[in-house]
């Protein structure tokens, strides 16, 4: 009591304010004080209680209710050493415990005595539908946000509720320093800008709907987008570009079952005059030729178990049934060096023609099998009568032989191509394995030949009937 006098009359000498003692009211600066102490007066007010052992001891102030052994609720506030506690008891300060503290550096610390932070809060539960967490945002009966230190709730009157990050707008940055971000459980959604969840994953916008990026070197971007009307491609595909134009997709799928050659389920671009198109059974070019293997030397395997091929034709009765575009066209074609060979059916003749370097050479006559050879006169030049071959016929050797490379040991009948090209030269020719020799041209010097004998016998019977009349 002497201590609250003492504190009264300093502060009526200081501050010269008048006072009254009323009912036990004390008032400085007001002659009706509401309160039991109450100071009124102009600008700035303020009570002091101080500790003269300097930074040893506490300077405080208590709010007690009841007696000391009523058990109630008591709480003071001191500065403790220079921190700020807010302290509670039960047994009039018998024993307390300390609630919140703001440490000399200005750190709040709720539930510990070593604040690390402008605001630490330490002890609590778990955050759930029902557990509190460490700090709760909010009426409990209405929406509210619970926290603990590794999980954020939202929630409303006990049960969950939406939690929205930058409604209005601005950046969000989740793990920007590295680390692994988690977003929902096995059984709930995630939604961007989506008011409805169909699927465990929800993007919606008018634009591209997922940009990914790769900083490390030279920044290399990738947009996917789910298209709509208003897009250069046009509407219901899924498109992968690498910029922000559609029009720019690499790759597209569009909703559609079948390869029409204009549209597929899949159309990969690489170029304005170069996309393909993919189904489940089809592979087209849009613009230009099909390659396969282009640009490399790499083997192309097709139908390796067995299967047969069909070009031209959808029912193939052979491992390559070819079957000839319109009339006029080679069916197939070898080249090598620029010379090139040909196979054309001749529709009119059921005969197959043989072509070389885009002329006709010879056919093979469909109902007999005949080889037939171009003996048209338009097309020959240079024409001169053979010479006499009767005397090279002659010394021409006909032998039976078998060929080093047919293990049977089968025998042929034939000339010796070296032989031949002494007396006939133009019958050999020089192949990749050796000399080759026309069999074919052979025969018709064969015929040459009995021509000339026939001239021969001629002229003998001549002459033998000139006898017999002499």
């Amino acid at each position: 009591m002497k201590s609250i006098l003492l504190l009264l009359t300093v502060m009526l000498l200081v501050f010269g304010f008048s006072h009254e003692i009323k009912a036990q009211h004390v008032g400085i600066g007001t002659t009706v004080p509401e309160r039991l102490l109450e100071i009124e007066g102009a600008g700035s007010q303020y009570a002091r209680i101080r500790t003269t052992s300097g930074f040893v001891g506490e300077a405080g102030i208590e709010f007690v209710r009841g007696t000391a052994a009523s058990g109630s609720r008591d709480w003071s506030i001191v500065n403790d050493g220079g921190v700020l506690k807010f302290l509670a008891s039960s047994d009039n300060f018998g024993t307390r415990y300390e609630v919140l503290r703001v440490s000399s550096a200005g750190l709040v610390g709720i539930g510990t005595n070593v604040p690390n932070s402008t605001l630490h809060i330490d002890g609590g539960e778990e955050a759930s539908a029902m557990g509190d967490g460490y700090a709760i945002l909010g009426s409990k009966s209405l929406h509210n946000l619970v926290i603990d230190p590794n999980e954020v709730v939202a929630r409303y009157d006990g049960g969950g509720s939406t939690l929205f990050l930058q409604p209005q707008g601005g950046d969000l940055y989740l793990q920007q320093a590295g680390g692994i971000s988690f977003m929902t459980d096995a059984s709930g959604y995630v939604s961007v800008n989506a008011q409805i969840n169909p699927a465990k994953f929800n993007v919606r916008d008018a634009g591209f709907q997922m940009h990914l990026r790769n900083p490390e070197g030279t920044d290399n971007d990738w947009y996917i987008g789910a298209s709509e009307p208003g897009w250069v491609i046009g509407d219901d595909q899924l498109v992968f570009s690498p910029s922000t134009g559609s029009g720019n997709a690499i790759l597209r799928l569009r909703n559609t079952p079948d390869n029409t050659g204009t549209l597929a389920p899949v159309r990969i671009v690489s170029s304005a005059s170069q996309a393909l198109l993919i189904d489940g059974n089809e592979i087209d070019s849009e613009f230009g030729p099909l390659y396969i293997n282009h640009n490399s030397d790499n083997n192309t395997y097709i139908n390796t178990s067995g299967g047969k091929v069909g070009i031209g034709t959808t029912s193939p009765t052979a491992p390559v049934h070819i079957v000839a575009p319109p009339v006029g066209a080679d069916a197939i074609s070898f080249e090598q060096d620029n010379q090139l060979w040909s196979l054309i059916p001749f529709l009119a003749t059921d005969n197959l023609g043989f072509k070389f370097n885009g002329s006709i050479m010879a056919s093979v006559d469909g109902n007999s099998g005949q080889w037939i050879a171009v003996s048209d006169r338009r097309l020959k030049e240079h024409i001169i009568p053979m010479d006499d071959v009767l005397d090279r016929l002659h010394e021409l050797e006909l032998s039976r032989y078998t060929f080093t490379h047919d293990a049977s040991g089968t025998a042929s009948l034939g000339a010796m191509a070296q032989q031949v090209a002494q007396l006939f030269p133009e019958l050999v020719s020089e192949e990749s394995q050796g000399l080759g020799m026309s069999y074919a041209q052979l025969s018709l010097i064969a015929l040459k030949g009995l021509q000339e004998q026939s001239e021969q016998i001629a002229v003998l019977r001549a002459r033998l009937a000139a006898l017999s009349q002499q």
